[in-house]
């Protein structure tokens, strides 16, 4: 971190180094007591410089981090998306099936109420009997009436002789 500090020109880590460079020079000039006191001042600016240090290391870790969960929420949600496309694509089916079986009930009731407007057989039967029976009286009646005919035709046939 130090060494990208320096080489993206950290104002301060380049005030340190000169700082540094002064006190190793000049060591030998100062008294003990200055060179304690610089020696605190460079340790003082040397935290100063790794907590920035490792400030800059958190955060790229919280971004690193950050960057991990939104790949995991994005890969989440494409599966919940896929999970909700196939769900759809199962309700449509369900509801074209539903809609069939609709259709079909509606089908049969229309041929269920067609059925029941129509007599039951054996009441069908009862009046076809009926109406033979009538027919058959009819035929009578009309072998009689046709008998009466005939029988006046001869009386008219003998009279006009």
């Amino acid at each position: 971190i130090i060494q990208q500090k320096l080489q993206l020109k950290d104002a301060a880590l380049g005030k340190f180094a000169k700082r540094y460079l002064e006190f190793v020079k000049t060591a030998d000039k100062l008294t003990e007591a200055e060179s304690e006191a610089m020696h605190k001042e460079l340790l003082a600016d040397l935290e100063t410089i790794e907590f920035q240090a490792m400030k800059a290391e958190m955060n790229v870790h919280n971004r690193r981090r950050n960057h991990e969960w939104a790949a995991a929420e994005c890969q989440q949600l494409r599966r919940t998306i896929d999970t909700t496309r196939a769900e759809i694509s199962r309700l449509e089916a369900q509801l074209a099936l539903e809609m069939k079986k609709r259709s079909n009930k509606m089908e049969y009731e229309n041929y269920a109420k067609m059925i029941l407007d129509f007599p039951a057989p054996e009441q069908s039967q009862e009046e076809l009997r009926k109406l033979e029976a009538e027919i058959d009286v009819l035929k009578e009646k009309l072998r009689r009436q046709e008998e009466i005919i005939d029988m006046k035709q001869k009386q008219l046939h003998l009279l006009v002789l």
